[in-house]
């Protein structure tokens, strides 16, 4: 992952974050958009297959272990 990969992916963190706290629809409204256009261009710069697995990974990393 690239430096700027890591920081789109970081702005994408945030903005998630930012959005589990909606206090006003228009702001939760912009959020949602900023949080598409930075997840594209994440999927973008990091290509869609490279993408997915990396969410995937990530996903499968903080799963709850089965058992």
């Amino acid at each position: 992952m690239t430096n700027y990969e890591r920081k789109l992916f970081s702005d994408l963190l945030e903005v998630n974050i930012l959005m589990d706290d909606p206090k006003n629809k228009d702001v939760s409204r912009f959020l949602a958009i900023a949080y598409h256009a930075i997840q594209d261009e994440l999927r973008e710069a990091m290509g869609s297959n490279n993408y997915a697995m990396f969410i995937r990974q990530g996903r499968e990393m903080f799963a709850p272990v089965q058992g």
